[in-house]
């Protein structure tokens, strides 16, 4: 069972008000990508659990301050990762582990998520 891992994100400055966010340039990684989606989540709320069996997810927090609750079936308890602006993180999430997202901040917040394979409604 793969564990959720946290990859430091580059942040170049560009001047004092715009920063340019440097996600990966790993060319495995960059090749797994399979499909790319951006979910919105509005402020002080949450998006239900999800799991997949099939597909790892590579999850970065555009804007807002969002937590990440995940668990697997072999933890006791919820682990969590709050990421924002200030705290840059690629998340990989395996497959077989829910998780949640909960928006602490007060904008609507933008999450991007980059699977390994094609994302299939009804997962066999």
């Amino acid at each position: 069972m793969g564990k959720v891992l946290r990859k430091k994100i580059d942040v170049i400055k560009l001047n004092k008000n715009e920063n340019l966010y440097k996600i990966t340039q790993d060319k495995r990684l960059l090749n797994s990508f399979r499909e790319i989606y951006v979910s919105e989540i509005k402020p002080r709320s949450k998006k239900k659990w999800k799991l997949s069996n099939y597909i790892t997810q590579n999850i970065f927090i555009l804007n807002s301050k969002i937590k990440i609750i995940y668990k697997n079936k072999f933890m006791k308890k919820n682990q969590t990762i709050t990421l924002s602006n200030k705290n840059s993180y690629l998340i990989t999430i395996p497959k077989k582990i829910s998780y949640h997202f909960v928006n602490l901040g007060n904008t609507k917040g933008y999450i991007i998520n980059f699977l390994n394979k094609r994302y299939q409604q009804k997962e066999k």
